[in-house]
Order: C-alpha cells, then sequence, then structure tokens
C-alpha cells in the first residue's frame, strides 16, 4: 500500500451517487488506473461530470476499475462529496489546488514528525498522546514504554535512602589494649593445670541510621512536539 502519483492516467466512468467510482477503460494515449495502481494504493484525483459537477480528493484503489472516494478535498458541492447524475464522466489523477505546495505534498497523511516549536505548523496536527517523555532509538517495531515521566527522573538529587546490613559492611578488625599488671604479668594468669579463656570486645558505638548518596541528573534537553500529516 502506498500513495501513487503517475502522468496521463484518465478514464470514463458513470458511475452516479456518492458511492466508489468504477472505471470504464481509457481513451487513446492514456493509462488506466489498474495499470498504475495496486491493491490498497491510494492516489489524489479529479471526478468530473462536463459541465455539471466535479470533485477532487484522495481515492483508494479497493480493486479491479474501482476507486473509493476515500477523502473529498474541493467540489462543486461545497466542499462535500457529489451526488453524481447520469451521464459520462471522466476521473483523472491530479493533484488538487490545496496540495499544491512543497511543504504539504512532501509527506503521506498520517505522518508522524518530530518539531521543535509548540504549535504543530500548516498542514500538520499536533498529537498529545505522548508527554513528559525521553526519546529511544531502536532497531527493530517502534513502541512506547516506562513508568516515570522524564522531569521526576531528572529532578532527582540523591539516589534512595540504604541502611548497611553486616553481610555489607567489609570485612574488618579492631585493636585490643594490653592488659599488664604491675609487675609486667598477665592479671589473669591462670594456675598450674588450667586455662583461662576469656572473652572480649571494643565498645559499640554508631546509630544504625541511613544513608544516601548525592546524584546531578540536570541534564540539558530540548523540548518537541509530535505531529501528524494532514490529509
Amino acid at each position: 500500500m502506498a500513495f501513487i502519483l503517475d502522468d496521463r492516467v484518465r478514464e470514463t466512468s458513470t458511475t452516479t451517487g456518492t458511492g466508489p467510482i468504477t472505471t470504464s477503460g481509457a481513451p487513446g494515449g492514456y493509462q488506466t488506473f489498474n495499470s498504475v495502481l495496486s491493491l490498497g494504493d491510494t492516489t489524489w484525483y479529479a471526478f468530473i461530470h462536463p459541465g455539471n459537477a466535479w470533485e477532487t480528493g484522495i481515492a483508494t484503489y479497493t480493486g479491479t476499475n474501482t476507486l473509493a472516494r476515500t477523502t473529498v478535498i474541493s467540489s462543486s458541492n461545497s466542499g462535500a462529496a457529489v451526488n453524481f447524475g447520469a451521464g459520462s464522466k471522466d476521473v483523472i489523477i491530479t493533484q488538487p489546488g490545496k496540495k499544491a505546495n512543497a511543504q504539504n505534498n512532501s509527506f503521506p497523511p498520517g505522518t508522524l514528525m518530530l518539531f521543535q516549536q509548540s504549535v504543530a505548523p500548516i498542514y500538520w496536527t499536533k498529537q498529545t498522546t505522548h508527554n513528559d517523555k525521553a526519546l529511544r532509538v531502536v532497531s527493530g517495531a517502534a513502541s512506547s514504554g516506562g513508568t516515570n515521566a522524564f522531569s521526576t527522573v531528572m529532578a532527582q538529587t540523591v539516589v534512595g535512602s540504604h541502611q548497611l546490613t553486616t553481610a555489607e559492611i567489609p570485612s574488618h578488625s579492631h585493636g585490643l589494649p594490653s592488659l599488664a599488671n604491675g609487675s609486667g604479668g598477665s592479671p589473669f594468669a591462670a594456675g598450674p593445670g588450667f586455662s583461662l579463656a576469656i572473652g572480649l570486645s571494643t565498645t559499640a558505638t554508631g546509630g544504625d541510621g541511613v544513608h544516601d548518596h548525592t546524584i546531578t541528573m540536570a541534564i540539558q534537553y530540548v523540548d518537541l512536539i509530535i505531529a501528524s500529516k494532514d490529509a
């Protein structure tokens, strides 16, 4: 499915009403719609009943010799779909006058683009589904995700508080003061045939408090908007 333009594509039609156009063949020197369009392709069209009514817009090729009038751009019916009467008509591929500028014709309808401005340019519509998010480049399918807003993450000044456990403290030991009597001997010496085991420890200190670490997340940024190409 693609947006297709080609030269000298013209057929006749006897279609009436406001429904799909059934084409009836090309005059000499012209191409048929079937020869340049594939199923699902879109194109600009003009549907003209000479001396009576006319209509321009976007058509979708929905089947052999069949064009759905997907979007009416201009018409003799104040821009609305024309209820064509009986008689021979011409249907051609041509650029509508309202589309005759480079800015409007560069991208097919529905194309999404980024703009560094607050208001979408002419022929584009600002999208508001996504707000306060970062951009991510991927090689696969485009998607979206995450839970925290960009401004919330970037406003952080500290990491989360945490209380160290024994397992997280580096392995270490503490020295003990020398214990001796006035004669230089140990005041805890045991008599013959006896042993003496004494458990000693340093004085406990610390408040078992939590701590955090400072962090600077004030990265520079530029605000962008997402806009969709109008029909």
